[in-house]
Parts: structure tokens; sequence; C-alpha cells
């Protein structure tokens, strides 16, 4: 578990999304949505920081599950996942 030190403010930099848009291998997008479905939010978060400006598309079943429109990016994701951690939730 991440302590509040750990956590981005909400609007920080690695809350907003990026200037640049990049693309991570399918590798680390599966690692990504493994993740996202186990039981420690740790290794999410982990992973989410180094996702924040992927542009691939997430899919659509995740975007639900993150509160995101159908379509959102995998840097959407991660957004909503550090954001969340901001948020204290």
């Amino acid at each position: 578990m991440t302590s509040d030190h750990d956590a981005p403010a909400p609007g920080s930099p690695a809350t907003r999304a990026p200037a640049a848009v990049d693309y991570a291998s399918g590798r680390i997008r599966d690692l990504f949505l493994d993740a996202l479905d186990g039981p420690d939010p740790a290794p999410a978060i982990e992973i989410a920081r180094h996702l924040i400006s992927c542009g691939n598309p997430l899919p659509s079943a995740t975007c639900l599950a993150l509160g995101l429109p159908a379509g959102s990016s995998y840097g959407a994701g991660a957004r909503a996942v550090l954001a969340k951690v901001a948020a204290g939730a």
C-alpha cells in the first residue's frame, strides 16, 4: 500500500493529460490490466505512473470499470487510477 506521500496531488502533472503521447508495449499494457484485477492496488499504481502518456486504447470494459468513456486511452486510465489514489479512495 502506498502512503499519502507517494500519491500525486489532484491536478499535478501525474494526474493531468501529458503534452506528448507515447505508446506502451502490449506486455506493459497487459501487466496493467492484470494489476487492476488483482487484490493489491500497489502494482496497478506503480505501472500507472509509467502509462500516464500512453495513447493506446484501453479495453471498453476497463474504461467502464474506471468510469471513463469507451475509447479512452491507457494514459487516461492510468491518470484515473492515480487520481483515485490522490483522493484517498
